[in-house]
């Protein structure tokens, strides 16, 4: 048990796992002392329970990433990053108490766009040049 830190676990009907979302109370708080950025990405679980974890991070003032949360999802797709990002605001964003633009860096991830404009509206979305260079070169 850590007081503070938000904890999700999403049934079905059926009373099995959907989704998981976690983020600790320190990485809460550290967001308030951090670049206004928010580095989104998603990596494949390979094992033989599959699915994906989506994490958030941000940059500290040395420039080293911190991990503000993450979540464990079946399936990566709209329905998935709208609900991650509702929570990453709720408890993140919100909570830094700053009314500091924030800004959205992603590599173009299967539903992340519809649901970050859902979820974040004013926000600044860039694009990770290094995954942009990459499609460039495999399809030209």
């Amino acid at each position: 048990e850590m007081p503070d830190t938000v904890a999700f676990v999403e049934h079905n009907e059926f009373k099995l796992f959907m989704r998981s979302f976690v983020c600790l109370i320190a990485l809460q708080v550290s967001f308030g002392w951090c670049l206004p950025i928010i580095v989104l990405d998603v990596c494949s679980i390979k094992n033989r329970f599959k699915g994906v974890i989506m994490a958030a991070c941000t940059i500290d003032g040395a420039g080293q990433l911190v991990l503000l949360a993450f979540a464990t999802c079946g399936i990566e797709n709209s329905d998935s990053w709208a609900w991650f990002l509702e929570h990453l605001h709720i408890n993140v964003v919100e909570i830094s108490d700053s009314n500091r633009p924030v800004t959205v860096l992603s590599n173009r991830e299967k539903g992340l766009h519809n649901a970050l404009i859902a979820q974040f509206p004013n926000v600044h979305h860039c694009f990770c040049m290094k995954h942009i260079e990459k499609n460039i070169k495999s399809k030209l």
